[in-house]
């Protein structure tokens, strides 16, 4: 068993205002800079947040938490990486069952990146991997976590915070503090081979998982369920009828 040492959030670049903290964690490991794995940036102000394929992440400054990680899952095959999002989402899951007001069975993660409770969006992960070969040389983790803002963009659809969820005030560090601490546990996790445990917890979590809802399915409306997720991170849907479909990012639309 690999050494169970604490990594993520061991060091902390702050930023008073930036456009995307993705964006400036790649700038760094591209300049060639010796960042220790685990390294967080976090900004204040992120006015240029990106979301899974170009969405937008839109976050209140000095509300929120919107930061990055940079780790090295060297020990990940590049087929497997979807599993690093699985244990990501299972540790903001954690901290959120910890910390909120909530049943752990309230808690869901919606395919691909989101973080619900109660049916409403908290979070949302934007994962970029460098792969290299056979190699999965390193991973920049974004996570834009819904704190302490109590006021959205009408244009979105279901936001939440946990001010709202709980009616209580949040300190900033002290929630990146804990919320480090969860996702370093499920990263030790997954450094330590324990997959088929993620994999189970991560099904329980998932949002709608075998319950028969109506979809847009590559452009078709079908009545069906979420059964699973493939290997490679594709979403597994099952109709009426017992045909199963794999479907990748915005081949299904949630209704």
């Amino acid at each position: 068993m690999l050494s169970d040492i604490f990594v993520i959030g061991n060091s902390t670049i702050k930023l008073d205002a930036i456009a995307s903290t993705n964006d400036y964690m790649r700038e760094l490991l591209t300049k060639g800079d010796k960042i220790t794995e685990g390294t967080v940036v976090i900004a204040e102000n992120q006015h240029g947040g990106k979301g899974q394929r170009g969405n937008k992440w839109v976050s209140e400054p000095g509300a929120n938490l919107t930061f990055s990680i940079v780790l090295y899952p060297k020990f990940l095959r590049p087929s497997d990486q979807f599993e690093l999002s699985k244990a990501i989402s299972l540790g903001i899951v954690s901290y959120l069952a910890d910390t909120l007001p909530v049943n752990l069975s309230e808690i869901k993660v919606k395919w691909p990146n989101d973080i619900y409770v109660r049916s409403e969006k908290v979070c949302g992960i934007l994962i970029e991997n460098l792969v290299s070969g056979n190699r999965l040389t390193h991973s920049i983790v974004g996570i834009g976590l819904n704190v302490n803002q109590k006021i959205f963009d009408k244009s979105l659809s279901n936001p939440s915070s946990m001010r709202l969820l709980s009616e209580t005030e949040y300190d900033l560090s002290l929630t990146l503090n804990g919320l480090c601490h969860c996702l370093d546990r499920r990263y030790i996790d997954l450094r330590n081979n324990s997959t088929q445990r993620i994999n189970n917890e991560y099904l329980s979590a998932l949002y709608r998982f075998e319950e028969f809802w109506d979809y847009e399915i590559k452009g078709v409306p079908v009545r069906a369920q979420i059964v699973g997720v493939s290997e490679t991170g594709a979403l597994i849907v099952e109709d009426e009828y017992g045909k199963q479909v794999h479907c990748n990012f915005k081949e299904v639309v949630f209704s």
